[in-house]
């Protein structure tokens, strides 16, 4: 295919050029997806049609299949309080 050794290296070190910047191209598009996701998500809990924990927590699944939300709503003390000390 290369008859010389030099246009071959030197083709290959293109090509992993190349490959990296897609790399660093999806890894962006990546993180802008979930960035763009994110804000939804907090636009949707402002209007309070639904709460953090909706949103966020049916995500993690637990041993028994329950999604963590859902054990969350039937073991409440699990979530932090409001932020205020109890006397």
């Amino acid at each position: 295919m290369y008859k010389d050794k030099k246009s071959y290296s030197s083709h290959d070190s293109r090509y992993a050029s190349q490959q990296s910047q897609r790399q660093a191209q999806a890894v962006r598009t990546a993180w802008r997806i979930v960035k763009d996701w994110t804000e939804a998500q907090l636009a949707i809990i402002e209007t309070r049609m639904v709460t953090t924990e909706q949103v966020f927590l049916p995500y993690a699944v637990m041993r028994g299949g329950k999604t963590l939300y859902e054990h969350i709503q039937t073991n409440p003390h699990f979530l932090l309080g409001p932020g205020t000390e109890e006397s």
